[in-house]
């Protein structure tokens, strides 16, 4: 009798081991899909990892059709990014101040060089609205710098930053 029992015993055991190792797997390829991350991450290593010196974090926010004010259709792809994405990049910034289009969620922006030209030229870029469908036509965000376009192999593409 006392065989049955500890025969029941290992079945059991066995199977919620197996249960419990499923859903912990379950849950780490859940975990694994998630595309952002979290806003503490770039701040908490710098300030608590010896040996990094910068860190910052961006998101991708749109990737499609843009309009400027006369609503012509410029194609492009914004991130949103935080105060030290140009320090950390360094992107040479062709006109305007870095700090400024990400020191807060003002409705303003920095575009690529690329979409400057779009918008009329580098220098023509600042103080021109754009907005997305997304968004809506009563989002409109001003063009406050143009940095330089990031290479075409590499893994940031924006055409425009905003925070």
């Amino acid at each position: 009798m006392n065989s049955i029992s500890d025969k029941l015993i290992k079945i059991l055991s066995l199977g919620i081991g197996l249960a419990i190792g499923i859903v912990l797997i379950a849950k780490v390829c859940f975990e694994d899909d998630y595309w952002g991350t979290s806003g503490g991450i770039a701040p908490g290593f710098k300030a608590e990892v010896p040996g990094v010196e910068a860190a910052t974090r961006y998101s991708n926010l749109l990737n499609g059709n843009l309009y400027d004010e006369n609503d012509n259709l410029i194609t492009g792809l914004c991130i949103g990014a935080d105060t030290c994405f140009f320090d950390f990049f360094n992107r040479e910034f062709l006109a305007g101040d870095p700090m400024q289009a990400l020191q807060e969620y003002n409705g303003d922006i920095a575009v690529s060089r690329s979409f400057a030209e779009k918008l009329g030229g580098v220098n023509e870029a600042i103080g021109k609205q754009i907005y997305s469908e997304v968004w809506g036509p009563k989002t409109r965000l001003t063009v406050v710098g143009v940095f330089e376009d990031f290479p075409e192999n590499g893994s940031v593409q924006g055409h425009c930053c905003l925070r």
